[in-house]
């Protein structure tokens, strides 16, 4: 009752390794699972910064060439007196100490 056979040493070690064999592919699937997740995830993220980089270079072309357009478009003054010449005059009230005069132009 208590001897241990070569087919039991048999059937156990067999047992062994079946559970050992079944650890290692149920690790191969985690990893393979893993894989195929950060696969598809960065994927996603790259793709979302390619539209993304679209639509802000898209944006920025069009910036651009409004730019272009009002630097073309533009008048450039070649008058030295930076807006001519004028006269002018006021006056003014106050209360308070002191003095001065003004001038206007």
């Amino acid at each position: 009752m208590g001897h241990e056979t070569n087919r039991d040493r048999g059937d156990k070690h067999s047992k062994e390794i079946k559970c050992l064999t079944s650890s290692k592919t149920s690790h191969t699937t985690n990893l393979a699972t893993v894989t195929v997740d950060w696969v598809v995830l960065t994927a996603a993220i790259v793709g979302l910064g390619i539209v993304i980089i679209n639509s802000v270079g898209t944006g920025a072309a069009d910036l651009a060439g409004d730019i272009q357009t009002g630097l073309t478009t533009m008048e450039v003054s070649t008058d030295t007196t930076f807006g001519g010449t004028g006269t002018g005059t006021g006056t003014g009230t106050g209360t308070g100490t002191g003095t001065g005069t003004g001038t206007g132009s």
